[in-house]
């Protein structure tokens, strides 16, 4: 396996993933290792087109990257797991701003759960929200019929919904 740096972008199978059903090829960044369940993970973040509309901003626009088309942006509450052994299919570069990789360090340490998000998401990309377990999705506007290009794979065509975190009372904090 290749040695992975923090904010390099790769292109992966997310069938491949541990926490993916979808049957498609899309850049992530790679954002550090773990250990779960006794073996080494890599976790990395989507990257996607820049939402029409959003309520807070839970992602990260990136400008400038030679690495990352213009209006991209990193998603970094949204968490992509390789095993270890899983090499990415092909490098796309690396992160070159210090701001982006500084509000990156930021935004996956905070691990911001009282943020919700409005995306135009076709029904491939709606499943990956709706399996998560700490995830809620409900549509915009049930009763509009137009569709728009799938804010999160950029290919199928899909409803607006609006996307938050669920809230997990608890009496101790540790996760």
């Amino acid at each position: 396996m290749t040695v992975l740096e923090f904010g390099e972008v790769c292109i992966c199978d997310l069938s491949l993933s541990l926490n993916s059903s979808k049957q498609t090829i899309a850049p992530l960044v790679f954002i550090g290792k773990e250990y779960r369940n006794g073996s080494l993970i890599n976790r990395f973040c989507r990257v996607g087109k820049k939402p029409k509309q959003y309520a807070f901003m839970p992602f990260i626009v990136v400008r400038n990257e030679p690495a990352l088309r213009n209006n991209a942006a990193i998603y970094p509450t949204q968490y992509v797991f390789f095993s270890d052994d899983i090499a990415p299919i092909k490098m796309l570069g690396r992160i070159q701003t210090d701001e982006t990789l500084a509000q990156i360090r930021t935004a996956v340490s905070e691990h911001r759960k009282d943020v919700a998000l409005v995306m135009s998401l076709c029904p491939r990309c709606r499943e990956d929200f709706r399996t998560d377990r700490e995830t809620v999705i409900n549509r915009l506007n049930p009763f509009h019929p137009e569709k728009s290009e799938c804010d999160f794979c950029q290919i199928r065509q899909g409803y607006l919904y609006v996307i938050y975190k669920k809230k997990i009372y608890r009496s101790d904090k540790r996760r």
